[in-house]
């Protein structure tokens, strides 16, 4: 058994957990509240984790415990409970009907002074009656239809899932579970010692956690993953210290919670392995919201209220007021005699916080957009995507070209490529529809957002090039927006920047290059060696582990997310008929002796 973790970097965990739901060595198995969550999204999230679920192939299992607590909410008709938002809709219709003849009745004159009903006492009683009707409408509407719903949801359940049920005999695990179970809670073993005052159910999460170690065992399987949306602190822990790509602490919405190393040390007890990772819904969301883009959206309406309650205090009023682009940052005609700030000759357009944002101040207030970054920063979906809205709307950027908005439009570009990166909804919306939403800025605004986004998918934070994978999942979308825009030199500034890096392979952007992958793998069918057109970039490829890097039938999508290339543009060769996944390069590891 190994000491608990203090230190954690979230991107390298998350990169590990997304190789092992990737590993086709790798079980994979659902607690009881992720059929409930299938209720809460919608038909297009649905079929999104159904195909998910597809990939999985024969990995995929569900617990027969799950069954049987999933069954009991058939049994006695509450799936509603997983739906209780709708029910309020209702609710809300009735409780406007019995105060609105109220309202109606006592409004007068003097209470609308100074409003937008003053003098109009009677369009006021007509919204009211107008809304009134509407919520009658909606509540009828879906009253009408949500038992309908619920049957068509339990039956896609069934249709997709019920061949991924174990064959687990959970009656000889009942007949001593609660023996068993009390021995381990009164010395504080996971799981479900914490549920030890139950009245019923209580050793539910022990039954399960019975049936993932057996089922590991007889299989001979050495890696696994349990998902779940409630990361309980009797199988969970918080490390202290939690960084971002190894150097950023990490925002309280971006902290995780790992398995508890009791549990794993009880699976390397059945495996003789210790790869086994609890993971939240929220996480598996993240990880594959580039590829499930649907899944990704309505996940995050599902959690709204949760997420929102988690939301930084200090980020609440900006998150609600509406941010505006600050006065002092409005140029004026020029017929007003002010003239635009000169800026100095340099090597970039932006400046050098801007270039190593980890630095750059944007509760200074000094540049245009530096109120949305700030709340970009937040790392919080519920905070970022009325941001996004934001910028969405401002349209025309009536701002001077200065030095200081155009770095922080430059910086917003790498909190937007950011902000999608960790599957904001609306951020993810923005890069797909960028020259849209930016169509009316000046060109030089235009340049820099688009300068800001390429620069994040190269380099971090410390204006360094990144030294394996880079940013790129969303680097066709940008690809395809920039053509659109009309600027005169796009690719310029990334360009120049990329061809002063000579300690690794970068690809060059916005040209006719080609690029050929050649894998050496060998009989074992792990990766030894990656060329791209003939150069040795093997250092870019390597793992600490033989973690899965693809499919073979789609390691040309994954070599562009991952090296910042069109698909289009890539060859693959040297990848044997027998090999169906691609791994990493294993690099050893270095012992401190």
């Amino acid at each position: 058994m190994k000491f608990p973790k203090r230190n954690i970097d979230i991107s390298e965990y998350q990169s590990e957990i997304k190789a092992l739901l990737g590993d086709n060595d790798c079980a994979i198995f659902i607690d009881t509240n992720i059929i409930s969550q299938l209720y809460r999204l919608n038909d297009s999230a649905r079929q999104d984790f159904y195909n998910w679920v597809k990939r999985c192939g024969d990995r995929f299992h569900i617990p027969v415990w799950v069954i049987h607590e999933y069954s009991n909410k058939i049994y006695h008709n509450k799936t509603t409970d997983y739906l209780s938002e709708l029910s309020k809709i209702k609710q809300y219709s009735n409780d406007f009907s019995n105060i609105s003849d109220f309202v109606k009745g006592y409004v007068g004159e003097s209470l609308l002074v100074g409003s937008i009903y003053q003098g109009k006492v009677q369009d006021l009683k007509d919204e009211i009656d107008a809304i009134e009707d509407s919520l009658k409408k909606i509540s009828t509407a879906i009253s009408k239809n949500i038992a309908k719903h619920q049957s068509t949801v339990h039956e896609e359940i069934v249709k997709q899932l019920e061949g991924r049920i174990l064959d687990t005999d959970i009656f000889s695990i009942v007949g001593s579970a609660d023996n068993i179970f009390c021995q381990r809670s009164s010395n504080r073993i996971p799981p479900g010692y914490k549920d030890n005052t139950k009245e019923e159910n209580r050793v539910g999460d022990f039954i399960i956690w019975m049936e993932i170690l057996h089922y590991c065992k007889k299989n001979n399987v050495k890696k696994a993953i349990l998902i779940t949306r409630d990361m309980k602190t009797d199988i969970t822990y918080f490390p202290d210290n939690q960084t971002v790509e190894g150097y950023r602490p990490a925002g309280n919405t971006e902290t995780i919670r790992v398995a508890k190393n009791s549990l794993v040390y009880e699976f390397y007890t059945y495996t003789k392995s210790d790869q086994f990772k609890i993971i939240d819904f929220k996480t598996f969301v993240k990880i594959f919201a580039s590829q499930y883009k649907d899944l990704a959206l309505s996940f995050q309406l599902a959690i709204a209220e949760e997420e929102k309650e988690s939301a930084v205090t200090k980020n609440d009023a900006s998150s609600n007021d509406d941010v505006k682009i600050d006065q002092k940052h409005i140029g004026l005609p020029k017929d007003e005699g002010v003239a635009n700030e000169v800026v100095p000759k340099q090597d970039t357009p932006y400046s050098g916080t801007a270039i190593s944002d980890g630095q750059y101040d944007n509760e200074a207030n000094t540049g245009c957009m530096d109120e949305f970054i700030t709340q970009l920063k937040t790392y919080n979906w519920y905070v970022q995507n009325p941001a996004i809205d934001k910028i969405i709307k401002t349209q025309k950027l009536s701002v001077q070209d200065t030095i200081e908005n155009r770095s922080s439009v430059f910086v917003l570009g790498r909190n937007i490529v950011q902000a999608a990166e960790g599957s904001s909804g609306n951020a993810i919306m923005f890069m797909e529809n960028i020259s849209i939403y930016i169509k009316e800025w000046a060109d030089v605004f235009k340049q820099a957002i688009i300068d800001g986004m390429l620069f994040e998918v190269f380099f971090n934070s410390e204006g360094k090039i990144r030294p394996n994978e880079f940013k790129a999942h969303y680097f066709e979308d940008i690809m395809t927006n920039v053509q659109k825009l009309g600027l005169a030199s796009p690719y310029k500034f990334i360009n120049d920047k990329i061809l002063k890096v000579d300690t690794r392979f970068v690809p060059s952007v916005g040209d006719d290059k080609e690029y050929t992958f050649v894998f050496s793998i060998d009989r074992d069918g792990k990766t030894t060696n990656l060329q791209c057109n003939g150069r040795d970039i093997s250092s870019t490829f390597k793992r600490s582990w033989r973690f899965q890097f693809a499919d073979k039938e789609d390691i040309n999508g994954a070599l562009a997310s991952y090296y910042g290339i069109l698909k289009k543009k890539i060859k693959v060769d040297g990848i044997p008929e027998n090999v169906d996944v691609i791994t990493y390069i294993e690099e050893p590891i270095e012992l401190p002796f």
